[in-house]
């Protein structure tokens, strides 16, 4: 049995329960340990600090704090937006309730990562592929700083998982995540020129008006979600 066939014998054993039971298991045991060596008394510093106060800023204010001088506010403004449904307004529990969304997050990023990682290796490799995600040492660690990174991880693994779908549609759904990454995190550029060289090699055997009116939506889609928060930067920093 050659190595092609092989695989797909043990794809099939693997059946769809095995791979939910497999990564709910792997979230739970990622969350748990997290939560183990939560700092829950003890304060932000550095660039958390400055998210958090933007955040909170915009949590009592109700509109986009002035004179903050950051690069990218789409963090804390998602962390802002869920700061105005809880009850607390403490401080430290505010602090925590920052460090659980970013563990939240960078634990449901085993997702993408398993469907990354079943594109191009059979189902139990793409398992323990989720498994050295979820259970790398700096990667628990950044989870617990409440900064940008585990959402920016997030939307890049989400974005190169739906570029590669089978499903063409997608591709629109990719570079949407392509572009909150941007606001996320500045170096998002980078990988919107990454995906969009490979976009164009894709679809070099094919390339017609389909192909240029597909990109075109594309950079519609793009500019709809950043230019938005630009204009609210310009305003408010």
């Amino acid at each position: 049995m050659d190595l092609k066939n092989r695989f797909s014998v043990e794809n099939n054993h693997f059946s769809t329960k095995h791979i939910i039971f497999s990564l709910t298991l792997i979230s739970l045991i990622g969350i748990i340990l997290r939560l183990n060596y939560l700092p829950l008394d003890i304060p932000f510093l550095s660039d958390a600090l400055l998210y958090f106060s933007y955040s909170n800023d915009l949590n009592f204010l109700n509109q986009f704090p002035n004179g903050y001088n950051f690069t990218n506010n789409g963090w804390p403004t998602l962390i802002g937006i869920i700061f105005n449904f809880l009850p607390s307004t403490e401080i430290l529990q505010l602090m925590n309730f920052q460090r659980i969304i970013s563990i939240i997050i960078s634990t449901i990023t085993i997702i993408p990562v398993y469907y990354l990682c079943r594109k191009f290796f059979p189902n139990y490799l793409a398992i323990i592929g989720a498994c050295i995600f979820i259970f790398e040492p700096r990667i628990i660690i950044n989870s617990l700083l409440g900064i940008t990174d585990p959402l920016y991880i997030f939307l890049i693994v989400s974005s190169l998982s739906l570029f590669f779908s089978k499903n063409k549609n997608y591709i629109f759904i990719s570079f949407a995540c392509i572009a909150f990454s941007i606001l996320v995190r500045y170096e998002g550029i980078i990988w919107f020129c990454i995906l969009t060289v490979m976009f164009f090699i894709y679809n070099k055997k094919e390339f017609n008006y389909k192909i240029v009116l597909k990109y075109t939506i594309i950079i519609i889609i793009c500019i709809s979600i950043i230019a938005p928060m630009l204009e609210i930067r310009n305003n408010t920093m």
